[in-house]
């Protein structure tokens, strides 16, 4: 398996990378050429001109793409660009399928892909590019899961530097009408693992879900959803909602596994876009974003990464967490660059299969890594644990301005049911 990525700023081209991939090509057979496009760049007729290239100096290849809101080149954030990662194949099967679904297309489709998932000999994992923003993964998924559970599954859905930009995916054939990519890999050399990162921390006391319809949240405990963050937050629902609440996000669980919900917008009735759905009954906390903790996280998940031996890593971030760590967010890149070579984006949510489960992810760090055959990760790169102090960044003034605030209203909240109790005695 060999690895080309490089990126593309502005009206430059990166004629000698794209050489040099053509000319590895030539001189070496492929089972299989699979080509990701990583949009940060969404201007039309630059993204159409780079797909374009692309086609024309590697007509073997598949294309697959997706906007982004953040591009990830040898295990570090890169300025707004367009991504292209070229994959090699020396034995592993790559085969790609292209969707143009609509909602309420999701069940049948569901039931179609994994028809196809279990009827592909030695298949080991299928990556899924799902406009979700289009599409209900809540419907989809339950179909996927159906399919044989031994098949590791992971994707990711498209977002944008700037959300009043559309985000999509798209192929080398088409720019505009695609829904869903799925990508197959079958091989009996191919290996493949998953892991995934969250690190924010429950705060307060469990919230019931009783009013939601997907991704839109209306009630927690029988009060408008909004309330939990005017309330005990100081966030108001104005135009700067997702700005001043991404770092409190829901933290849910389910399936035995935990999973933020980012509230993504609100409307004036106090209901709550989230970026992935929810169910009435779930059972919710607030979180927060603490660093020790998403550090220890990340350096455990490289180790575990390294013993795996990838050849290389591909890394599914939120949007959300690279808006979280801001001038720091090599910070969570770097550890898995020191095992494999690593690239990825910023994503609009992130889909992995757990305990035989579809889930979509929100504000989490998906990390896959795959190899054809034994040999993999560099010899004695163990990622270093950080415990420096000076390695770690200092909780944003904005969480713990309204942490502060939180502990006060409950507080509060305390005192007045112990004296209501008193009275009533």
């Amino acid at each position: 398996m060999k690895q080309f990525q490089f990126e593309i700023r502005g009206t430059e081209w990166v004629q000698s990378e794209m050489k040099a991939a053509r000319n590895w090509l030539d001189e070496n057979p492929a089972s299989s050429v699979l080509i990701n496009v990583y949009a940060g760049l969404i201007e039309k007729r630059r993204l159409e001109k780079v797909v374009a290239e692309l086609r024309q100096t590697f007509p073997e290849a598949m294309i697959a793409g997706l906007s982004s809101a953040g591009e990830i080149v040898h295990g570090e954030l890169v300025a707004q660009s367009i991504l292209v990662i070229i994959s090699v194949f020396e034995t592993t099967k790559v085969t790609m399928h292209t969707y143009r679904l609509k909602a309420g297309e999701e069940v049948a489709t569901g039931q179609e892909i994994a028809a196809m998932i279990d009827m592909t000999p030695e298949i080991k994992a299928v990556e899924l590019f799902a406009d979700s923003w289009q599409i209900s993964t809540e419907k989809l998924f339950p179909e996927l899961n159906k399919c044989n559970s031994r098949v590791k599954m992971f994707g990711a859905a498209p977002y944008a530097h700037d959300v009043k930009n559309r985000m999509f995916v798209f192929t080398g054939e088409d720019m505009e009408n695609v829904t869903l990519i799925i990508m197959l890999y079958a091989g009996k050399d191919f290996h493949v693992t998953t892991d995934y990162c969250i690190g924010w921390q429950p705060v307060g006391k469990p919230m019931t879900v009783t009013k939601a319809d997907g991704a839109t949240l209306y009630e927690l405990d029988g009060r408008p959803a909004i309330e939990i963050y005017q309330k005990y937050l100081q966030i108001a629902p104005d135009d700067h909602f997702y700005d001043n609440s991404f770092e409190f996000p829901f933290l849910l669980y389910a399936n035995d596994t935990y999973m933020l919900r980012v509230p993504f917008s609100c409307t004036a009735d106090g209901a709550i876009g989230l970026v992935a759905p929810v169910k009435e009954g779930d059972t919710m906390f607030l979180s927060y974003g603490d660093f020790p903790t998403i550090l220890s996280e990340l350096v455990e998940a490289a180790r575990r990464m390294e013993r795996f031996r990838p050849q290389y890593i591909r890394l599914y971030d939120c949007a959300t967490r690279k808006f979280f760590w801001k001038k720091n967010a090599n910070k969570e890149l770097q550890p898995f660059q020191r095992v494999a070579e690593t690239g990825g984006f910023y994503s609009g949510g992130e889909l992995l299969r757990v305990n035989g489960q579809m889930i979509h992810f929100s504000s989490t760090l998906l990390i896959v890594g795959a190899r054809e055959g034994t040999n993999g990760a560099r010899e004695s790169v163990m990622a270093r644990r950080i415990t420096d102090a000076e390695d770690t960044p200092e909780m944003h003034t904005s969480v713990v301005r309204r942490m502060a605030h939180y502990i006060n209203v409950l507080t509060q909240e305390a005192e007045e049911a112990k004296n209501k109790l008193q009275m009533q005695q």
